[in-house]
C-alpha cells in the first residue's frame, strides 16, 4: 500500500494543544463612550508598540498599557478596547501570547490603580 493511501497517525493531545491558536483575551467588558482624545491616545500607543525596536517591545507595551490604564481608570476608555488594540499591536510586533497577556494585564491594572490614586 503506498504511503499516501494510509491515514496519518492521530497526533497526541499535548501536541494539538501546543499547535492550537491562542484564545482571544478575556477582559472585563464595560460600555463607555470613548472620547476622540482617548482614541487618539490609544492609536498612538498602538503605533508605539508596533514601531518599538527589538529589545524594547515588551517595555514599550508595558508603559503604553499603563498609560491606557490611566484612561480606563478615569472612565475615558474601555479596558476591552485598550486590551484588544494593544494585544493586536504586540502580536504584530512579534511578542508571544503569554508575554503579551501578562504585560497588558499588569500595565492596565497599574494604570487603573494610579488613576484612582492608589499607585
Amino acid at each position: 500500500v503506498p504511503p499516501w493511501m494510509v491515514a496519518p497517525p492521530v497526533a497526541p493531545g499535548w501536541l494539538l494543544r501546543l499547535l492550537a491558536p491562542p484564545e482571544a483575551p478575556a477582559w472585563q467588558r464595560r460600555d463607555i463612550d470613548t472620547s476622540t482624545e482617548a482614541r487618539a491616545k490609544l492609536h498612538r500607543a498602538v503605533i508605539a508598540v508596533i514601531d518599538a525596536p527589538e529589545g524594547t517591545r515588551n517595555g514599550t507595551l508595558n508603559s503604553r498599557a499603563w498609560s491606557m490604564g490611566r484612561l480606563v481608570g478615569a472612565g475615558l476608555l474601555s479596558d476591552q478596547e485598550a486590551a484588544d488594540a494593544l494585544y493586536a499591536a504586540a502580536r504584530q510586533a512579534g511578542l508571544d501570547d503569554l508575554e503579551i497577556r501578562n504585560t497588558i494585564r499588569s500595565g492596565l491594572m497599574s494604570g487603573i490603580r494610579g488613576a484612582h490614586g492608589r499607585n
